[in-house]
């Protein structure tokens, strides 16, 4: 039913702004050794996994991936290269399966599989030279999206 849902959500959002709240005034607070309060940064970490918790469960309700929109965790697309469209799309398909950036050897590799399955008819020289300008293309677009990612984390800790 919808209105639960939204009523769910509602009360979900105001315990994660609460929770926020806590959280950013435990960092702000400065620690004495003799406090009887108990520390706070045993406060502050449970916070933060209730905090997390409480996202993942607003994120489910919501139908949307609880990544926090950090492009590094999200599935990367290679488009615009100079490569012909199916490597563009197998090195695409192997990143976003393996997570893991293919070095050279690789590249080459997957470049010769799909001249080979999807009859490219490249030569040698266009193997090697594709693969060389892929494997820089794709290296760039990497290290791009994760300097944004850490940008954006940065800029989050900052506010």
């Amino acid at each position: 039913d919808p209105n639960v849902v939204d009523g769910k959500l509602r009360k979900l959002y105001i315990l994660y702004n609460k929770l926020v709240r806590r959280i950013v005034k435990l960092e702000d607070a400065e620690v004495e050794s003799d406090d009887d309060g108990g520390n706070p940064y045993i406060y502050l970490d449970r916070y933060r996994k209730k905090a997390v918790e409480v996202y993942e469960k607003i994120c489910e309700l919501e139908g949307r991936s609880s990544d926090a929109d950090r492009p590094t965790l999200q599935r990367f697309f290679f488009t615009g290269s100079s490569a012909p469209i199916p490597i563009q799309r197998a090195l695409e398909r192997y990143y976003n399966k393996t997570h893991i950036f293919p070095d050279f050897y690789d590249v080459k590799k997957l470049v010769k599989k799909v001249n080979k399955e999807e009859n490219l008819k490249l030569s040698e020289n266009e193997i090697h030279k594709t693969a060389q300008n892929v494997f820089m293309e794709f290296g760039e677009r990497l290290v791009k999206r994760r300097k944004y990612d850490d940008y954006n984390i940065l800029v989050d800790y900052l506010k």
